[in-house]
């Protein structure tokens, strides 16, 4: 996926908006054009999606997550991992083990867990999810569909707690944005491939 990766960066930081229109639209036409996601086979570019998350926000894991179509999971359909240079997938995260989390999730917006660990919005993942991984902070920005949440764009730092700038809110929320891109793009092309997806 060719696009102005600098420019896009460089928007975010400055909280220039509109000159973060130029390089997502350039991105977002990449996807619409992915013949993959014609096929409706929306993986190959969720994990080049994943890869960009880890590189921008320089994060050892950035995943896309599924809810499924009761609400009552998410599923990690393509988490990369930065130091292996690998991708996997999975990963489930059940509602009734984190009904505080997963109303946030509903809510729409952005979730920036500077620690993850004593964060009361993320504390639930904290029993297991968190500590099994090493996770100490992250960023859940939703994919909406059709204006509702189907999942998130994480980005999470393995180690202590780290501080999540405003930019890198901005700069996850515009990935998210062209991960829901990528998965309309592949539903129109096949239905029920996302939810197949999704469990």
């Amino acid at each position: 996926m060719l696009f102005d990766e600098e420019n896009l960066v460089a928007a975010a930081r400055a909280g220039d908006f509109r000159r973060m229109l130029e390089p997502q639209a350039q991105l977002t036409e990449a996807i619409r054009n992915n013949e993959s996601l014609r096929e409706g086979e929306p993986r190959a570019v969720l994990g080049q999606l994943t890869e960009l998350t880890s590189r921008l926000l320089n994060v050892a894991r950035a995943g896309v997550w599924a809810l499924d179509e009761e609400l009552t999971k998410l599923t990690c359909v393509d988490l990369f991992y930065a130091t292996e240079g690998r991708h996997g997938s999975g990963t489930v995260i059940s509602r009734a083990d984190a009904p505080a989390y997963f109303k946030l999730l509903f809510e729409g917006s952005v979730l920036a867990a500077n620690d993850a660990r004593t964060d009361t919005r993320t504390d639930e993942l904290a029993r297991t999810y968190l500590p099994a991984f090493g996770v100490g902070a992250l960023l859940d920005c939703p994919i909406l569909i059709d204006r509702r949440v189907a999942g998130v764009l994480r980005a999470e730092h393995v180690g202590e707690a780290r501080r999540w700038e405003g930019w890198e809110r901005l700069l996850g929320s515009s990935i998210a944005a062209c991960a829901g891109v990528a998965v309309e793009v592949a539903r129109s092309s096949a239905a029920a491939r996302w939810r197949r997806l999704a469990g």
